[in-house]
């Protein structure tokens, strides 16, 4: 009897497939398995077009229009109001009206019922109960890999709690819940009395090939004295970039630089403010590259920041890509003085953290960083060592030893 390769189906609703499931992906396919995505129908990543993956996209919400009762019409009115751009009122749509978690099993259901898998992948609480419908209907197993502390974000009350029934009512339907780190592991473990969650970090694959090392230099003339600070990702006020402008606003050395490198709905009023502050030689945004180009690019910076603010608990728990992006390139980390922040760049000496609301005290991190050069380059030097521990390389081995335990 010839044996079949194992079939895993995972879920997101990340319409650019988020590169934690792809590296996931490519893992098991490295070991044999028959991998399936499927996510929105928007888009997908360019990197996970080039995959030999099997991506399959669910049905739009509005195929559930006509003749539809208030809640399709609902549905159909959140489709309508994301294809237009019209940002205000779909949010209160989907604050105020919607039942976000029937809206994602409509999504999903009619789709993933018709797959056959030994094992369905819920990757976040948005996509959980329809894996867990699905592998209950095939008689398939469950994995949960929770990307946040989902539950725990700046969410309305009433949606805080509708989530927190789905989570409740499928956490323990699963074969393994995996997340990103200690902390969401341990809140997860307390909240739902679990046995175990399996940490897998955000980390990046390690690449000693990467160049461009003094990339923003020469694309803004920059003398090659001067000290890039990078700040990479969404660039929106909510992820508290506002405090890197008003803390280069004041400050004494003229020798650094900010850079922000990604694109966001507030980058038109930044770059205003940055004008206003007539501060245009100390601050510059860079467009969002694909992913596949964006260590490169990271590489040519002199230190990273991530100035994230504890507005809610999964914040005050995060470990965003970025710390990991920045590790992989061998690029010290200022970061906010939050636990699993500190827990990285304190613990493995590799930066420094801050309270972060309040811009002078970032100024005066960023004097004092760079004011020593022999701990700098201390940090630099831990970085490096560093990268060869949290890797993807590592990271792999335990994700790959999870599942041949299924």
């Amino acid at each position: 009897m010839v044996s079949r390769n194992k079939v895993a189906v995972m879920l997101t609703t990340d319409s650019l497939v988020d590169r934690r499931i792809l590296l996931q992906a490519e893992a098991l396919r490295s070991i044999g398995w028959t991998v399936k995505v499927i996510a929105p129908r928007k888009g997908t990543t360019r990197k996970l077009q080039k995959m030999p993956l099997n991506v399959s996209l669910p049905d739009d919400m509005r195929r559930y229009g006509a003749g539809a009762n208030n809640l399709q019409l609902v549905f159909q009115a959140i489709a309508f109001l994301r294809s237009s751009g019209i940002g205000l009122l779909k949010g209160l749509l989907w604050k105020y009206c919607v039942n976000q978690p029937r809206y994602f099993k409509k999504l999903f259901i009619p789709k993933i019922i018709k797959e056959k898998a030994d094992v369905f992948v819920a990757h976040d609480l948005s996509t959980l109960e329809s894996a867990a419908l699905a592998a209950q209907a095939h008689g398939a197993k469950l994995i949960y890999d929770s990307h946040e502390l989902y539950c725990e974000q700046e969410l309305s009350s009433r949606v805080k709690r509708l989530w927190e029934k789905v989570e409740a009512t499928y956490i323990k339907q699963c074969s393994f819940v995996i997340t990103i780190n200690q902390s969401i592991a341990e809140e997860l473990q307390r909240r739902y009395d679990l046995t175990s969650v399996k940490v897998i970090l955000n980390a990046e694959v390690s690449d000693a090939t990467l160049t461009y090392e003094k990339y923003f230099h020469s694309l803004y003339g920059l003398a090659f004295n001067k000290k890039i600070v990078l700040y990479q990702g969404t660039i929106d006020e909510s992820r508290n970039v506002r405090v890197l402008i008003d803390a280069f606003r004041l400050l004494c050395n003229s020798n650094l630089v900010l850079i922000f490198l990604g694109a966001g709905k507030h980058v038109p009023r930044l770059r205003r403010l940055v004008r206003e502050y007539r501060i245009n030689s100390k601050i510059y945004f860079h467009d969002a590259v694909p992913q596949e180009q964006l260590l490169a690019l990271t590489k040519s910076a002199d230190v990273g920041i991530i100035p994230y603010l504890p507005t809610c608990l999964n914040n005050y728990y995060c470990t965003p890509n970025k710390l990991f992006e920045y590790i992989a390139t061998g690029v010290p980390i200022i970061a906010s003085d939050l636990p699993e922040l500190r827990r990285f760049v304190s613990g493995y000496q590799i930066g420094d953290v801050c309270e972060m609301a309040c811009p002078k005290t970032v100024a005066a991190t960023l004097e004092r960083f760079f004011s020593d050069p022999k701990a700098y380059e201390y940090f630099k030097s831990n970085v490096r060592e560093v990268s060869k521990l949290l890797s993807w390389d590592i990271e792999k081995i335990k994700l790959i030893s999870i599942y041949r335990n299924i």
